[in-house]
């Protein structure tokens, strides 16, 4: 027999929600719509040659990770992960790059290293509740566990195990990008992701986005992870690790102080001071130079050759701005300085928010650093700087010499009270009153009614008799 309106009925699996093992069945007790189907069935799909991928480097034998660089005869456990790496690489790329695609929306570049964008929340839902991002996080680290060493990375036979380990990171980050419940999933594992920083896995966004914009968990940041990011800018200038150390100083336009001490703490330390860019400002001219690690020399780094328009995506923008959205990997030496130099100035301004005294004193006093309100005015007035470093310093303007004045305590007028609170003063000026009132009854003494003294008139008067009426 048919159903009114021509429609099938839907039917349920489950009778009883509780009869559910755990919430991602919710899509089996509950009508969705074809789409949502459909992206369940691709992430079950997805899952399945992950896992099978993960099994497989899991089959192989447990072995500690050597020290040193890669040797040129390899054990037998290594060329084997190597071998899974190698043959395996295309389906788990077109899953990763897919599923990295998927999570963001409202962007047109189809390359999963730079594509940006709102993060979609149903995706990043399911990554979690079907057990997507343990499996991803089994691949970032069993590798290790068979034989494989993390120094290893820049060696061209690890080609293979570092463009999957990229993804991997690069759909780690997308998974938490304003999601506070797959942050919390992977904060227990950001030892094992400290572990590859500076080994070029691109791990260092995954870490930055699990922290930003979440205050809680930015209050549990220790000093030693500052200590660890200001050590590797000693060792190689990427901009990537100044971008950690600007997400974890503020959140949603307010300081978090503990962090900024931090970073003032280790980054103006005398030991730091190569860290820190030599601006030069002739004029509306802007010139950086920036030391290189390990080196005598410096890059040096002219603002007006990134005002140059180029074209991406059918728009013309600045060089500057290009700089700033290409993958670091893809950057020249002097494209790396002017975004280093860009993040830097970043920093800068995020650090003295809420009126820091050590941020300010330094930036003020630093003899690297020209920050005077004159050569900041014309950095911000002068058309031959790119607009990315015109805002930048136009942030310094604000915080370095407008909003600046040490922050004084006020006194606050409470406008709420306790209702119990009132209730015992309103009682206590009852009885104070009552009291007030006696006393004074007591010190005017009796009081004569009035009747009493006109019988007492009465009665005093000639002849003994009350005076007539008439």
């Amino acid at each position: 027999g048919g159903v009114a309106g021509g429609r099938k009925p839907i039917r349920s699996v489950h009778r009883e929600i509780s009869e559910s093992p755990s919430e991602r069945h919710a899509l089996l007790m509950l009508p969705v719509r074809p789409t949502d189907v459909k992206a369940v069935v691709e992430m079950r799909r997805a899952m399945a040659d992950l896992s099978v991928f993960r099994d497989k480097i899991q089959a192989c034998p447990a072995a500690s990770q050597p020290e040193g660089p890669m040797p040129d005869t390899l054990t037998t456990g290594v060329a084997s992960i190597l071998a899974i790496f190698a043959k395996n690489r295309r389906v788990v790329e077109w899953w990763l790059d897919k599923l990295v695609i998927g999570c963001t929306v409202g962007s047109e570049d189809t390359d999963a290293l730079t594509r940006e964008g709102a993060p979609n929340k149903y995706m990043q839902k399911m990554l979690r509740e079907m057990a997507t991002l343990g499996v991803v996080i089994d691949i970032l680290d069993l590798p290790y566990q068979r034989g494989l060493s993390v120094n290893w990375s820049a060696d061209p036979r690890m080609q293979h195990v570092k463009a999957i380990i990229t993804l991997c990171y690069r759909l780690l980050k997308q998974s938490v990008k304003g999601y506070d419940r797959n942050s919390d999933f992977m904060l227990p594992h950001v030892q094992l992701f400290r572990s590859h920083l500076g080994k070029g896995l691109s791990c260092t966004a995954a870490i930055r986005e699990i922290y930003d914009g979440k205050r809680r968990l930015l209050n549990q940041v220790e000093e030693d992870q500052v200590v660890q990011y200001v050590s590797l800018l000693k060792a190689k200038k990427d901009p990537r690790f100044i971008v950690f150390l600007r997400a974890i100083s503020a959140c949603d336009g307010q300081p978090v102080p503990n962090n900024q001490a931090f970073v003032c703490k280790h980054l103006f330390a005398e030991h730091a001071e190569s860290l820190i860019p030599k601006i030069d400002i002739t004029g509306d001219q802007v010139t950086a130079h920036i030391e290189k690690p390990g080196a005598s020399d410096s890059i040096h780094v002219k603002a007006m050759d990134f005002t140059k328009a180029v074209t991406k995506g059918g728009i013309s923008i600045e060089m500057a701005d290009d700089v700033m959205e290409a993958a670091v990997e893809r950057l020249s030496e002097e494209g790396a300085a002017m975004r280093y130099l860009i993040r830097t100035l970043f920093l800068f301004a995020t650090l003295a928010l809420g009126r820091n005294q050590q941020a300010l004193g330094y930036l003020l006093k630093a003899p690297n650093l020209d920050m005077s309100y004159d050569k900041i005015l014309a950095v911000m007035e002068s058309p031959t700087v790119p607009y990315a470093i015109r805002s930048r310093f136009t942030h310094l303007m604000i915080r370095l010499w407008i909003d600046r004045d040490p922050q004084s305590s006020k006194p606050q007028v409470l406008y709420t009270r306790a209702w119990s609170r009132a209730i015992m003063q309103r009682e206590g000026s009852r009885r104070s009153l009552d009291v007030s009132r006696r006393s004074i009854e007591r010190s005017r003494g009796p009081t004569t009614p009035k009747r009493a003294f006109s019988s007492h008139r009465a009665e005093s008067s000639p002849m003994g008799r009350a005076p007539s009426r008439a």
